[in-house]
C-alpha cells in the first residue's frame, strides 16, 4: 500500500473516531469512503507528489518567491506556515 494511501487510511479512522462521538450520523462518511477506497486520483497525485519533490518540497505549504528562468528558479524557497514579515523580507531581498 502507498505511503500516501496509508496516511488517509489513518486521517480516516481518525476523523471516524473523532465523528462517532459526535452524533454525526455514519451515512455521511460512506461517500468519503468510497472516494478515498477509489483509485481514480492516485496518477494525479503521483505526478503532483513527483513534481514537488522534484522542487525539494517535502512539506505543506511550501512557497516559492522568485522567477523561473531558463535554467530552473532564481529565487526563495518558504517552507511552513511564515508570519508576513519573512514574505516581505523575501519579496524585499528580490526587488533589490
Amino acid at each position: 500500500m502507498p505511503l500516501l494511501r496509508m496516511m488517509m487510511r489513518c486521517l480516516v479512522v481518525t476523523l471516524a473516531a473523532l465523528l462517532a462521538g459526535s452524533g454525526v450520523a455514519s451515512a455521511h462518511m460512506q461517500p468519503f469512503d468510497v472516494c478515498l477506497k477509489g483509485t481514480q486520483y492516485d496518477a494525479a497525485i503521483t505526478r503532483d507528489m513527483t513534481e514537488g519533490t522534484g522542487f525539494s518540497v517535502n512539506g505543506t505549504p511550501t512557497f516559492f518567491v522568485g522567477k523561473t528562468t531558463a535554467q530552473g528558479f532564481e529565487g526563495f524557497r518558504i517552507v511552513g506556515a511564515q508570519p508576513y514579515a519573512v514574505f516581505q523580507q523575501r519579496i524585499d531581498q528580490l526587488l533589490k
